[in-house]
């Protein structure tokens, strides 16, 4: 089954937006016919650690008496028996679009893998259905545009990423209007985050250098006050136009976003 298409254009920003991830899996017609081939993946042995996962049938023996790696579909069901999570298994290797879904029935992940690798992009949802952050994939690490949003739809930030590392960096305030704070390029810089409650104080700032956290000498962050002097921005230069799991806005990063239901 071919997984997802991919449909790109152009923002307003003239960057090139992020590509709609068509899923087969919205139709409940295709989803229903993958649910009745997939097993519980509690059913499943997964041999290795972390990213590095074999899915294996221990109920199918090859050669020297070894478990056969697993080739299908995958699910995981809420206590309720609604769908928490359906992937295809290539070979004992996640293969395609994993899909996940919160115990409300809304979405919440779109994953896309290769060979048991995270590969391509992916989209975090929150449980009203809104996007919550966007982005790619590279060899299981973060690379390339990836974008947050507030809670109002707002953008929030717009990272470019290199190897999992943060290489440039906008950040926008919760009401829509430019940080003037937040610099940073080449992975040097800061980034400055706001409470969205309020809709304009500081909430705490990260200093990063060679694209992840610097976390210096042990001693209290400094909070970069509302009225200081803004510091000249390097958005523009840095990526052409404009520059992202709240959720994950750290340095190096290979982890599942937040809410993913892993794997």
């Amino acid at each position: 089954m071919v997984l997802f298409g991919l449909l790109f254009g152009c923002g307003d920003d003239g960057e090139e937006d992020f590509p709609e991830i068509e899923n087969p899996l919205d139709s409940d017609e295709l989803r229903q016919d993958a649910l009745s081939k997939a097993i519980e993946i509690s059913s499943l042995r997964k041999d290795g650690q972390g990213d590095m996962v074999t899915y294996v049938d221990p109920t199918v023996e090859v050669e020297d008496d070894a478990a056969a790696p697993y080739t299908g579909w995958i699910k995981k069901t809420y206590p309720d028996g609604g769908v928490a999570f359906l992937f295809e298994c290539k070979d004992g290797k996640q293969d395609g679009l994993h899909t996940s879904w919160f115990e409300n029935g809304v979405k919440m992940i779109e994953r896309t893998w290769k060979a048991g690798v995270r590969e391509g992009p992916f989209i975090a949802y929150r449980e009203d259905g809104q996007v919550d952050n966007r982005g790619y994939h590279k060899g299981n690490a973060r690379d390339g545009r990836f974008e947050e949003f507030y809670s109002s739809g707002e953008k929030k930030s717009v990272f470019q990423y290199k190897d999992g590392k943060i290489h440039e960096a906008l950040r926008w305030k919760p009401d829509g209007t430019p940080c003037p704070h937040t610099n940073l390029k080449d992975g040097t810089g800061m980034i400055v985050h706001y409470n969205a409650e309020d809709n304009a104080s500081i909430d705490y700032n990260e200093t990063y250098l060679n694209g992840e956290i610097d976390y210096g000498p042990a001693s209290s962050p400094e909070v970069v006050p509302e009225s200081a002097s803004p510091v000249p921005a390097s958005s523009g230069d840095a990526l052409g136009a404009s520059v992202v799991e709240g959720n994950g806005s750290s340095g190096a990063v290979s982890l599942p976003e937040v809410n993913s239901t892993q794997p």
